[in-house]
C-alpha cells in the first residue's frame, strides 16, 4: 500500500510499520527515508538512511547520499564535514561527497577563496582519477559558483561548453538573476531539448518572482504535459492546472522528491496569499542543495516572511 500511496506522510506511516519486521526491514529503509525526507522530517530521514546503508550490500551510494542531505537540510555542517571528509580519505574523487564538499567550501565565500579552500581536495582527486581531471575541474567550478551565487560566473561557463545540457544550464543561471529579458527566447526554441517538467516548472517559478507571468504561463505550457500520468506527478498536475487557491494542505501532502516538491510548492504560492508563507518556508526546507532554483525559492521565502 505504501508502494502506491500518493501521500508522502501516510507512505511515511506505512514503511514504518513494515520496518518494524527485521523479515522486510532491510529493503525498507530507503523507502522510509524518501517519503520521509517527502514529508521534510529530516531528523527522522536522517534516521532511516543510516539504517538503509547497514543493509547496503551494494553500496550504491544511495543511502549515504540521503545522510548528506538531511545533515545539511538539519544544518549540522560540522557533522556533514567529518562525514565528506572521511568518504573523500577512503576515495579521493567520491563524486557525491566531492560536490557537497565544494558547495560548502564555497558558501559565503569570493571565487578565489572557494578555489583555494578546495585546491587540497581538487588535487587528490586528479591524482586518482587523472583521466578526468579538466571534468572534475569544471564540474567543480561549476558547484562552487551556485553555492556562492555567482550566476554570471555558471552562465559564461555553459556558453563556453555549448551542449544541449550547457544551454539548460544558461536558462536555469539567467532564470536565477532574472536576466527575464534573455531567458524569453528560449522558450521557442526548445525543440530536441531534453527539457524536463521540474526545471521548466522552476523557470515558471523565477518568471513570477520578476512579475513575467506571461512567459511563467508559456513554460508551465511545456511542463505539464510531461508531468507524469500517475501517482504524485499526476496530482501535482491537478493541483497546477486548477485555481491554485485552498490546496496548500494538498500539495504539503505530496509524495514527490523534495527538490521536485519544493518547486510545485513555490509555484502555488503565487496564487495562495494566505498559505504563500507556509508553502514558501517548506520549499526552501526541501532544498538543502545550492541547486536551481533554490536562490529564487529562498527571496520568496525571505520576503513571505516578513510580511
Amino acid at each position: 500500500r505504501g508502494l502506491v500511496s500518493e501521500s508522502s506522510s501516510r507512505r511515511a506511516e506505512l514503511f514504518r510499520r513494515v520496518v518494524q519486521d527485521e523479515k522486510y526491514a532491510c529493503e525498507t529503509w530507503m523507502l522510509l527515508a524518501d517519503a520521509e525526507s517527502s514529508c521534510g522530517n529530516w531528523q527522522a530521514a536522517l534516521e532511516a538512511a543510516r539504517h538503509a546503508e547497514e543493509c547496503d550490500d551494494d553500496d550504491d551510494g544511495e543511502a549515504t547520499s540521503f545522510v548528506y542531505e538531511a545533515l545539511a537540510a538539519l544544518g549540522r555542517t560540522d557533522e556533514l564535514a567529518v562525514v565528506l571528509d572521511q568518504a573523500l580519505a577512503q576515495y579521493a574523487c567520491d563524486w557525491d561527497a566531492l560536490s557537497w564538499r565544494a558547495q560548502m567550501l564555497a558558501e559565503g565565500q569570493s571565487a578565489v577563496a572557494a578555489a583555494d579552500a578546495l585546491e587540497p581536495l581538487l588535487r587528490n582527486a586528479v591524482k586518482a582519477s587523472p583521466k578526468q581531471a579538466a571534468a572534475i575541474k569544471k564540474e567543480l567550478a561549476r558547484v562552487q559558483a551556485w553555492a556562492r551565487g555567482d550566476f554570471a560566473a555558471v552562465a559564461k561557463q555553459a556558453q563556453a561548453l555549448a551542449t544541449p545540457g550547457s544551454k539548460i544550464e544558461l536558462m536555469t543561471a539567467l532564470a536565477e538573476q532574472g536576466s527575464m529579458h534573455e531567458l524569453a527566447s528560449w522558450a521557442e526554441t526548445l525543440e530536441g531539448f531534453n527539457l524536463d517538467a521540474y526545471t521548466a516548472l522552476g523557470l515558471a517559478v523565477a518568471c513570477r518572482a520578476h512579475g513575467d507571468v506571461a512567459h511563467a504561463k508559456q513554460w508551465e505550457r511545456i511542463a505539464l504535459p510531461k508531468l507524469p500520468g500517475f501517482g504524485a506527478g499526476r496530482e501535482a498536475a491537478f493541483l497546477l492546472e486548477g485555481r491554485r487557491t485552498g490546496v496548500a494542505e494538498q500539495a504539503l501532502d505530496l509524495d514527490l522528491p523534495p527538490h521536485d516538491k519544493a518547486i510545485v510548492l513555490a509555484l502555488l504560492s503565487f496564487s495562495d496569499e494566505k498559505s504563500r508563507a507556509a508553502l514558501l518556508t517548506q520549499a526552501l526546507a526541501l532544498q538543502p542543495r545550492h541547486e536551481f532554483p533554490r536562490e529564487t525559492i529562498e527571496r520568496l521565502a525571505t520576503s513571505a516572511a516578513k510580511r
